[in-house]
């Protein structure tokens, strides 16, 4: 039999906050590439660049994203405080949010020529 599973929406509305903030999935990308050489590196000793976290699933996602904005994660979580968690790292997601406007000679597409603080959104 078929099981459909549906996300909570505070965990979907998470994922969409994370995709307006491009800096910020440049260093997930790299962390989860970081992850899938993790085990090579453990046992061979090469650490590489020890500054970036290594991340291979949902749960090291959101500590990821909570100590990007300043959350301390300590405890065992239930479904319910985990999706509590994803609404308060979107909040501050939200809060850190930037719209950039890039000027058509910039050489990064994080280069801002024009920074609009949230609050003028």
């Amino acid at each position: 039999m078929t099981q459909i599973v549906m996300y909570d929406e505070r965990i979907t509305a998470l994922a969409q906050e994370v995709s307006a903030h491009p800096e910020l999935l440049d260093r997930i990308k790299q962390a989860q590439a970081e992850g899938e050489k993790a085990h090579s590196t453990i046992f061979t000793g090469k650490a590489g660049d020890a500054d970036i976290p290594i991340i291979q699933g949902f749960e090291q996602a959101i500590g990821f994203l909570a100590a990007e904005v300043g959350i301390l994660l300590d405890g065992l979580y239930t479904y319910e405080s985990i999706c509590n968690l994803c609404n308060e790292i979107r909040l501050k997601l939200e809060a850190k949010r930037v719209v950039y406007i890039n000027s058509t000679d910039s050489e990064s597409p994080h280069t801002p020529s024009i920074i609009i603080p949230p609050y003028m959104h």
